[in-house]
Formats: structure tokens, sequence, C-alpha cells
């Protein structure tokens, strides 16, 4: 059956005017497959930040006495729910309060874009290749350090040692990346507010002129 979808879909897939892919990633594999597509990412709607929150915050606090290490999204293995539960019982990290957002603890959208910005940091541990990772553009734009994988598109979005750490989806090598993020914080925060231009142009601005002109293209 899933030899059947696949090449029914790379059927379909070659035949369209246009095929958009949210990350350099996905374009890589259906390039693989001789299949052409243009990247266009995800944007995230700014307009539901609160004044002077997010990467607009410019003169609040940058993260001190914030504890909360935050998870968001489906608690599964491929999402890595177990490794950041590993994070949370190591004794390094006792101080801190690991906070899960998914599953059974579920919250609305603003809801949860206020827990994002009440946080420390956030960890997207996954395991398999996230196509793009919203929770990490999310976070960022929230103006929150993020611990990350090198899965998928992920590393699109955080990079390295800028906006967060970018890790391998192991337990040794993200216990390494939390305790240089809660080191780095501040420092990482400071560098997230700066870069508030290219953050906006690379996942707004840019992504809703590329699209206003595919339609022109194709209409």
């Amino acid at each position: 059956r899933g030899w059947f979808i696949s090449k029914y879909l790379k059927w379909w897939l070659k035949r369209a005017d246009k095929v958009i892919v949210v990350s350099e990633t996905t374009q890589n594999i259906l390039r693989e497959n001789g299949i052409k597509s243009q990247v266009i990412y995800n944007t995230f709607d700014t307009n539901v930040i609160p004044a002077r929150a997010g990467i607009y915050a410019k003169d609040s606090p940058l993260g001190q006495n914030k504890k909360t290490i935050l998870f968001v999204g489906k608690p599964s293995y491929g999402k890595g729910y177990d490794l950041f539960l590993s994070l949370s019982r190591n004794k390094l990290f006792k101080n801190y309060n690991f906070k899960t957002i998914g599953g059974e603890n579920k919250l609305g959208y603003c809801d949860t874009l206020k827990e994002i910005e009440q946080a420390l940091i956030v960890v997207v541990p996954s395991r398999w290749p996230e196509p793009f990772g919203r929770v990490a553009l999310e976070s960022v734009t929230m103006g929150v350090p993020v611990l990350t994988t090198n899965m998928g598109g992920l590393p699109e979005i955080i990079e390295d040692g800028k906006f967060g750490y970018v890790c391998s989806p192991e337990i040794k090598s993200l216990i390494f990346g939390l305790k240089k993020i809660i080191k780095n914080n501040v420092k990482l925060r400071r560098i997230i507010r700066k870069q508030t231009r290219i953050l906006t142009d690379k996942f707004q601005s840019q992504p809703l002129t590329m699209h206003l002109n595919l339609y022109n293209e194709i209409i």
C-alpha cells in the first residue's frame, strides 16, 4: 500500500505546475526522486504577539529568574519526548521546572504562546526529520532560545549558537546542549532581539511575497 501511494504521489508531483515545500531538507528529498520544487518557508503571524512581547520586547528582562524548560507538541517517540523526560530526571537540572504542553495537557494557541514566552528554554528534541518545525519558529519569535536536534528542517530555523543550540537526537548530546543554553541564555536572547528584522523577513515578509508572486505566475 505504501509503495502504491508513493508511486501515485510521485506521478502527480511530476505533473504539477509548481511544487512548494517548506524546507530545503524536503526539497532535497524530492530532488532525489526527480521532482523539482520551490522552498517557501512557513510563516508566523506576529500579530498574535502582544505588544512589547517576544522579539519586540526590547526593554523587558532577558529571561532572568525564569526556571521553566518547556516541551510543546505530541509526547511521542518521534518527537523525542522520552529524551525530554530523561533531561527532566537528570540531577544536573534538578532546580528547573520541566513542563509539557501537549497530549493530555493541551492548551489553546494563544495560551500556548504565553507559556512559551514565560519559559527559559523550549526543547524540540525530534528524532524524526521534521519537514519544518513550527514550535521552534514560534519559540524563537517569542524571544525564547531553543534546544533542538539536527533532524529535518529544524537547523534551518535555529542557527546553532545564535537562536539556540542544535544537537544530535541523543541524550548525551542534549545534556551538553542544555547546559550550554542555560549558561548562555541571556546572550542568546540578546542575539534573538537583534535579529528581529532577519527573522521577520525570512519567516514573514519573504514567504508572503513569494506566495503572491507564485499565484500571479500561475494565474
